[in-house]
Parts: structure tokens; C-alpha cells; sequence
């Protein structure tokens, strides 16, 4: 059994938290159909054991806090939502030291979309590729200029270190990390069952051009 840890972040992009929930669930679906123990233990894991969002519309509470998880197989680090992301960093600064940590002792790590901006901080993107949300590419630049943006791709994958695109491309990201944990078969069930295009490897058709503005 892998244990997934998704975090629960302050300011947290509650679609994208549940979509990679939810496909890693499916996956332990797929699995048990083929007569097979589920792969995935998936736990909600905060520095707080409850978050509000969205001005308390919802509320949010973790199966675990960070000191309560000694040990993690992969860390999937949802998005923010782009209005907040810059009070995002500071309210997440306990999960930076945590990943790290986590990271050193061998756990696999996602961002999904924007979530690239606390994977951002951890510094463990530097010197490597990173995708995130288009729209928030120049930003990610200017904040992190030693890690190399690819704003054009959908995922990026180095040495167990991932980041999925913007948006819903991000699911991209979850099909991928479920072939390469369950197998092809288990990613093109999920596919079905999400209706996700497998055959995307680009966000380029979804990126309106502003032109260059800060010169």
C-alpha cells in the first residue's frame, strides 16, 4: 500500500485537491474490479487540522496534520487558488520544511497547476523544468528564475519530481502518475471514467497571447 499525502493548503483550489482525490480513489476501484488489493492509501494531511475557503463557504478538515505522518510514498501539492497566491506562500510556509524533509527520505513529489509556487519554495525545482498555469508563468519566472519554465507542456517528470499543467490539465498529471504506479490499463479506466483526453502533451492550444508588456 502507497501512502499519498495531499495537502491541505490555505487558500486551496478545492477542485483541483478533489480531482487528484478522487482519481487516485478511482484507481483503487480499477484495481479491486481486477480481483486486487487497492494500491493507494490517500489521506488529507494540514498544518491546521481545519481550513476555511472561500470567504467560509466551505470548510475543509485533514485526516492527518503534518507531525501525525512519519512516513509518505508521494506528496501531491494541489493548486491555489491565482488571486491568493502570493498570501498563499506566506500562510503555507510549514508545509516547505515538511516536503523537504519528506522528499530527503525518498517520497515522490506533484504539484498540480499552481501549486507549483509552494513546490516553487521548497527549492527542490531548482535546475529542473516545471509547468504550470499559463497565465501565471511570467509571474513563476520572475519568483523563481533558477528553475527553467516550460509553460508549453502539460507535465514535466525528473527524478520523482513532477508538476502538472494549469487548470484542468492538471489531471493530465494524475492519469500519468497512476500508469507509471498501477499500470497503462488502470490509466486509460480512469481516463474513461473522467473523460480526460490521454493524448494531450501540450497546453499551447489554450495559451491567448498578450504580448510582451514589461519591456
Amino acid at each position: 500500500m502507497k501512502h499519498v499525502s495531499i495537502l491541505l493548503l490555505h487558500h486551496v483550489n478545492l477542485a483541483g485537491m478533489e480531482n487528484a482525490r478522487q482519481g487516485f480513489l478511482e484507481a483503487n476501484v480499477f484495481l479491486e474490479q481486477q480481483g486486487q488489493s487497492p494500491m493507494f492509501d490517500v489521506e488529507i494531511v494540514g498544518q491546521d487540522r481545519k481550513v476555511s475557503i472561500d470567504r467560509g463557504l466551505y470548510t475543509i478538515e485533514a485526516d492527518r496534520l503534518l507531525n501525525e505522518v512519519q512516513k509518505t510514498d508521494m506528496i501531491l501539492i494541489p493548486p491555489v487558488q491565482k488571486d491568493l497566491t502570493s498570501e498563499a506562500l506566506k500562510k503555507n510556509q510549514g508545509f516547505f520544511p515538511w516536503i523537504k524533509d519528506k522528499r530527503d527520505k525518498g517520497a515522490q513529489v506533484a504539484s498540480l497547476c499552481l501549486g507549483a509556487f509552494i513546490l516553487g519554495c521548497t527549492g527542490l525545482l531548482n535546475g529542473k523544468s516545471c509547468v504550470t498555469h499559463w497565465r501565471a508563468a511570467p509571474d513563476f519566472k520572475k519568483l523563481f528564475p533558477e528553475i527553467n519554465m516550460v509553460p508549453d507542456k502539460i507535465l514535466t517528470d525528473e527524478d520523482g519530481i513532477y508538476t502538472g499543467g494549469g487548470a484542468f490539465s492538471s489531471a493530465n498529471l494524475i492519469l500519468y502518475l497512476i500508469e507509471k504506479q498501477v499500470g497503462k490499463e488502470a490509466a486509460i479506466y480512469c481516463s474513461k471514467i473522467f473523460q480526460i483526453d490521454r493524448g494531450r502533451n501540450s497546453q499551447s492550444p489554450f495559451i491567448i497571447f498578450t504580448g510582451q508588456k514589461d519591456h
